[in-house]
């Protein structure tokens, strides 16, 4: 039994053996070489073309001989795959598994999977939620939502970031770029769109497609208004009104009485935010005042009482120079009710050794002496013991200090540009200047103690080897470095000196596009244009028609399908043509100095399918946001807004209807018609030459609208801002000769009793042209309330409305 089971076992290895050398070569490398395996596990595709592409061909390594393979998808909507391993993006987007079955000689099975996630870009985002009027200011003032569509209908998958345009932002919006939350400081504008991308590269290289910039207006409100002199309330807002409001905007009544109060004028705090409304005549004690603005009433308890305190205000004065000595009575609430008593005020000489006292005007001969006054307020009303009741005095110590410190303090600010800021929107200086910058000067912005603006200065250079100066403030860089601009007064006394940094000449360092994304219609509005937009490397922008760019570049070749696309002067504008296919083409845009930097414009191009159909209709602005803001070198031409109404059908631009004989187009402003405002050309001039004269539209806003045969069917806005430095009017003295027979003769002694100065402090003569006042009862007496003021702009003349507010006797 033992040997029988000795051969078996023998038999059955030789059996064993024989078959193991049987058996193919293709199957000993199945089991002992590599494995098959995919060329990708995972692969991303776009259902749109791109350079990604829409499709990849899966293949097999370290196949096995006569294996069969059997290729399937787990979605078809978003991936398909043929027989060979070739798989194509499908119409949806999202995750399909790829599957390739192997069958081996042997029957035996492996499958090997693949992830294929399909995307689309969008072609088109927009802000779904665009507010219907203005916006507070605070924090999270609006929360912005958007939306965004593809050429296919599939659903995109893109990123989404929001930004404002800092340029544009007058309202000091900040927006979290993820949420669309949006924070506000201050009453103004800004433009907000949303930005759909692929990644963080495309984002880097403004490889994007963008909505159209909503301008979003912020609005101000008023806080409180109480009392502050016996003529003088104080409006406290949310935002610097300096812009924005004026006398006409505040009504006062007697709420008991409804005797108005006349609004003599306004005058504002450094920050704006605190508004001081004069009125001719006094408020009436112990009564109650409607203060009406924007719409709404305030009231006010105004009282005036007798005095409770007496404060000095002086406390220097120009050594041997006759100075009036100031003081301020407020009664128990606080209020200034110096107006109401101040005939009862005596000025008493305590101490003076250097000089004297003439009434209220005190005299100190030298630099560094001191005197020492008492200013009372008297009742006039005795106890039966002889004491005054009621009578407040102070005493307060004078010194005299040389002129330059009496009437200049510190500079506000000082920035350096090639024309005069708007001073009000300075928060911060500006002191870089680059090597060959042109028209650039310095200014600087600050009051003397009688608070007003600083003209007469001079200026001089640190360091000539890095910054030439010439004494108006003009400015030639030499040299990279930092040095001073030394600022001296007429006197040649030293006030400041300012820091200033020259950096190397400007070179163009970045490029974008006012948009990354046009549509164009095969069918109807054949033609968009975009702006380029240049940065030097400083993060300045620079004058894009002015940079060398390359010739649009296709990212691919379209055989001939494509669109015509030209870039010149600093504009880049499509055309489509006959051979031109509906579908989405991509160009690159780059600096001619550095082809690296470059920015990339998608064109979408559609194809209306019926266009029998009823249109809707859209206004189409050149802008919407304008400044009238002249410059010294202004060139003679009207500044103005393009204005189109453009036809829409299945949501694309059809025609332009604009002269159209059934389409009307009216404008308004503050719910009244404005005529004319749109010329023959369809332009809105906001700023218009006639002659030799230069006429500016009124700031506000501007309501168009659009009807076809009566019915109104389009509806837009342009808001006109003006940041123009008006010339300053310095009152030298309110009672002058002359006569009041004529406005003529009243704007001679106007001329005579004013100096008036430009905003780079040159002085304008015979400039006042105009004026708004009132006469008085008072004989030879008139209140004038603003004058007008001609300014020269390159041979054309402008003028100004400036205001004065102050009283003159002409005789």
């Amino acid at each position: 039994m033992k040997k029988n089971f000795v051969k078996k076992t023998l038999a059955t290895t030789l059996a064993l053996a024989m078959v193991a050398t049987a058996m193919p070569a293709a199957f000993t490398t199945a089991s002992a070489a590599k494995a098959p395996a995919l060329n990708k596990k995972a692969k991303t595709l776009y259902i749109n073309d791109n350079e990604i592409g829409s499709s990849f061909d899966f293949n097999i390594s370290n196949k096995v001989a006569k294996s069969t393979y059997k290729w399937t998808t787990s979605n078809k909507a978003v991936a398909t795959v043929n027989s060979k391993g070739l798989t194509k993006a499908a119409t949806k987007t999202g995750k399909a598994t790829i599957s390739c079955k192997i069958t081996l000689p042997t029957k035996k099975t492996k499958t090997l999977k693949a992830t294929v996630t399909v995307k689309e870009n969008a072609t088109k985002v927009w802000v779904k939620n665009a507010p219907e009027k203005e916006i507070g200011i605070g924090e999270k003032a609006y929360d912005f939502n958007s939306s965004f569509s593809t050429a296919s209908g599939a659903t995109a998958t893109d990123y989404r970031t929001w930004e404002i345009d800092k340029d544009s932002n007058t309202a000091g919006a900040t927006i979290d770029a993820k949420s669309g939350v949006v924070t506000t400081t201050k009453a103004g504008e800004f433009k907000v769109r949303v930005r759909a991308y692929q990644n963080k590269a495309k984002l880097a290289a403004n490889d994007t497609v963008d909505s159209e910039w909503l301008t979003v207006k912020v609005v101000s409100s008023l806080l409180s208004v109480t009392q502050n002199s016996v003529t003088k309330l104080t409006a406290t807002f949310d935002d610097n009104m300096k812009e924005t409001v004026k006398a006409a905007d505040f009504a006062i009544k007697n709420k008991a009485t409804n005797v108005v109060s006349a609004v003599k004028g306004v005058s504002f705090s450094d920050d704006g935010k605190t508004v001081t409304v004069e009125t001719f005549a006094q408020f009436a004690d112990s009564a109650t005042y409607v203060v009406t603005y924007g719409g709404k009433d305030y009231e006010v308890a105004t009282t005036i009482g007798e005095v409770a305190t007496v404060e000095v205000t002086t406390a220097t004065v120009v050594e041997n120079k006759e100075t009036e000595i100031k003081y301020v009575l407020k009664n128990a609430n606080g209020v200034d009710i110096t107006d109401a008593k101040s005939s009862s005020v005596v000025i008493d000489e305590v101490e003076n050794k250097d000089g004297w006292l003439n009434g209220n005007k005190l005299t100190i001969f030298n630099k560094g002496s001191v005197a020492k006054v008492k200013v009372t307020y008297h009742t006039y009303k005795y106890a039966t013991n002889g004491a005054e009741e009621g009578a407040v005095s102070v005493e307060a110590i004078i010194t005299a200090v040389e002129e330059s410190s009496a009437t200049v303090g510190n500079y506000k600010n000082y920035v350096i540009s090639d024309k005069a800021p708007n001073w009000n929107k300075v928060t911060e200086n500006k002191n870089v200047i680059c090597i060959g910058d042109s028209g650039k000067k310095v200014f600087v912005n600050a009051t003397n103690s009688d608070n007003k603006t600083v003209t007469d200065l001079k200026f001089y250079s640190g360091n000539d080897d890095v910054i030439l100066v010439s004494e108006d403030g003009s400015l030639e860089a030499v040299k990279e470095g930092s040095t001073v601009i030394v600022v001296k007064n007429e006197k040649g006394t030293i006030l400041w000196t300012l820091p200033v940094v020259v950096k190397a000449e400007r070179k163009a360092n970045a490029i974008s596009l006012s948009n990354n994304t046009v549509t164009v219609i095969k069918n109807g509005i054949s033609t968009e244009s975009v702006d380029v937009k240049v940065k030097d490397q400083h993060g300045d922008d620079m004058d894009a028609s002015k940079v060398a760019l390359t010739a649009a570049k296709a990212v691919k070749d379209y055989n001939g399908k494509d669109v015509n696309v030209s870039v010149v002067a600093g504009k880049v504008t499509v055309d489509t043509t006959n051979d031109t296919a509906v579908g989405t083409y991509q160009y690159k845009i780059a600096l001619d100095n550095d082809n690296n930097k470059v920015t990339v414009l998608n064109v979408v191009v559609k194809e209306i399918k019926d266009t029998t159909k009823t249109p809707s209709y859209q206004f189409d602005l050149s802008d919407r946001t304008v400044d009238s803001v002249l410059d010294s070198d202004f060139d003679k031409k009207n500044k103005s807004v393009d204005i189109k109404v453009v036809s829409y059908l299945e949501g694309m631009k059809y025609q332009d209807v604009s002269k159209d004989q059934t389409v009307k187009i009216t404008v308004t402003k503050d719910g009244k018609t404005v005529e004319n405002a749109i010329d023959a050309d369809g332009k809105f001039n906001y700023v218009t030459v006639s002659g030799s004269s230069i006429i500016k539209a009124d700031k506000g806003v501007y309501v168009f609208t659009a009807t076809v045969d009566g019915k109104q069917v389009a509806k837009s806005s342009i808001t006109v801002n003006d940041t123009q430095v008006a010339p300053t009017v310095v009152v030298n003295k309110t009672s002058v000769d002359g006569s009041m027979a004529t406005d003529g003769a009243i704007v001679k002694a106007l001329n005579n009793a004013c100096t008036v100065k430009d905003a780079y402090g040159n002085e304008l003569k015979v400039a006042i042209v105009g004026y708004e006042g009132t006469p008085l009862a008072s004989a030879n007496q008139i209140f004038i309330k603003n004058v007008k003021v001609e300014e020269d702009f390159n041979g054309l003349t402008y003028v100004h409305t400036v205001t004065v507010s102050r009283t003159f006797t002409i005789k």
